[in-house]
């Protein structure tokens, strides 16, 4: 279902609390505690960019902007990872559209499993990394041996 920009934001707005009360532990662990991803992912915001034709919300990035500054100001580390996130989605609009056919996802668990490589290629944490592995039930497809 496609959300409206007011209904993203409605959604970071309830979320932000819950955030804010993770904001210590979260950056005690310095990382995204996995409840706070899983948290995101089911709310539907980490799919604010991805385009319609893909099941998603297809919004500008001006909803991505409203998301993260709400977000942010409850927990400035869930706020970066989410904008990290859901400017993935845009990213993989990069690629030729017949890559994004192959492999778009029917539901944004599975386009963020698919963007685990593009992650690590930018770059992202190993612990980041592993703590959306955890949430997809994923394992690295480069670790070598298993």
């Amino acid at each position: 279902m496609r959300l409206s920009h007011q209904a993203l934001v409605t959604r970071a707005h309830a979320l932000a609390p819950v955030f804010a009360a993770r904001a210590q532990q979260t950056e005690i662990q310095r990382a995204l505690l996995d409840e706070s991803l899983r948290d995101l992912s089911d709310s539907g915001v980490l799919a604010t960019l991805t385009p319609e034709c893909y099941g998603r919300h297809e919004r500008p990035i001006a909803t991505l902007a409203a998301i993260t500054a709400i977000l942010s100001a409850a927990c400035r580390s869930t706020g970066w990872v989410a904008a990290f996130y859901m400017g993935a989605a845009w990213r993989m609009l990069t690629f030729p559209h017949a890559s994004n056919r192959k492999f778009s996802p029917t539901n944004h668990t599975s386009s963020v499993r698919l963007r685990l490589p593009l992650l690590r290629v930018l770059g992202a944490s190993p612990r980041g990394i592993a703590s959306a592995d955890k949430l997809l039930g994923t394992r690295d497809p480069f670790k070598q041996n298993g």
